[in-house]
């Protein structure tokens, strides 16, 4: 949010690409959503996509659990 807010929306979507893989390492089955976030075109594009794979990934790691 903050890169949006200081370099614009679409220099900050540029730039958070190349982090993607950092914040995400170890996640199973992950490149598909890796994908979506790299290709998003928008702040609106990326946020639901990381609503996705938040709802996801914490409904599989609650399932795990028990």
């Amino acid at each position: 949010d903050f890169s949006i807010k200081w370099k614009g929306e679409k220099l900050g979507l540029v730039e958070m690409r190349r982090h993607y893989n950092n914040y995400f390492k170890g996640i199973e089955n992950f490149k598909e959503y890796r994908m979506k976030l790299v290709l998003s075109e928008n702040i609106n594009s990326s946020l639901e996509t990381l609503d996705e794979i938040s709802s996801i990934y914490n409904t599989k790691r609650e399932t795990s659990i028990i």
